[in-house]
């Protein structure tokens, strides 16, 4: 799973970088990007998160709920229980779920986890607190890194919050397909798609002399299976699709792990 990289730590979450510590930093990206996405999700959900991955490096999800919590989001929240230790209270009003998305909650918490240890070093006498000849360094409850740490926990609980409010989500929507028969008599426009396990679908479709050569989901439906033979409506009603991939990210396996935030910053 690779999601980020020693370069996508600047700015806001510069850390000391170079020939030496670029290795130890893509240790600690390999280290906690999996173990945070472990709490923030639970195994299950995680293990799906994964396999919903694109390829190609940034890896970013291919399925409409798992889209959704990994691009940053911000919505008024005034109608479901929310979450609290282990427990469930009451409804909320009139708040805002805000999360600025997986990877600056990730850049967070590593940033956290790198820079904490940083004020300790490990030598042939023994660990040792870092000095500085002409600066001094910043004492632990001071230190940037708490405020990092509280951010990136704003945006974990708010993920955790909407998935647990949403575990009846969705999922077998159209993703990827190939298509299969061209068909006759087909102009340019929206059609429904029509068979498969799910419902919902729509299509819009380019057409060369009737025949549809080129289409693009316009409704993405729910329900649908892999190998499912979706009917173009329209035209003959002979051109069809045959689904290759279709919406992960089944909610009700959430089983994350709540985290404490660093109240005295």
């Amino acid at each position: 799973m690779i999601l980020l990289s020693p370069d996508d730590f600047i700015d806001k979450y510069e850390l000391s970088t170079g020939m030496y510590d670029d290795t130890k930093l893509e240790s600690y990206i390999e280290k906690y990007t999996e173990r945070y996405l472990l709490h923030l999700f639970g195994a299950d959900l995680l293990n799906s998160f994964e396999a919903d991955l694109t390829a190609q490096s940034p890896q970013t999800p291919k399925s409409p709920n798992f889209q959704k919590v990994f691009n940053p989001f911000y919505m008024d929240w005034n109608k479901s229980l929310f979450l609290s230790g282990s427990s469930l209270y009451g409804y909320r009003l009139n708040q805002i779920l805000e999360s600025d998305g997986i990877l600056e909650m990730l850049k967070g918490f590593i940033y956290w986890e790198y820079a904490r240890d940083l004020m300790n070093q490990m030598t042939p006498y023994g660990n040792v607190k870092q000095r500085a000849e002409l600066s001094h360094v910043v004492d632990s409850p001071h230190s940037l890194m708490w405020e990092r740490y509280n951010e990136a926990l704003c945006t974990y609980r708010a993920i955790q919050e909407y998935i647990h409010s949403n575990q009846n989500q969705v999922t077998g929507q159209l993703i990827w397909r190939d298509l299969t028969t061209a068909g006759t008599g087909y102009v340019n426009g929206t059609n429904a798609l029509t068979g498969g396990s799910g419902s919902g679908g729509e299509a819009t479709i380019v057409t060369t002399a009737g025949e549809v050569t080129n289409l693009n989901f316009s409704n993405v439906g729910s329900g649908y299976v892999v190998g499912d033979v979706l009917t173009i409506a329209g035209g003959d009603d002979n051109a069809t699709i045959t689904l290759t991939y279709v919406g992960e990210g089944d909610f009700s396996l959430w089983n994350g792990v709540m985290k404490s935030k660093a109240y005295w910053i």
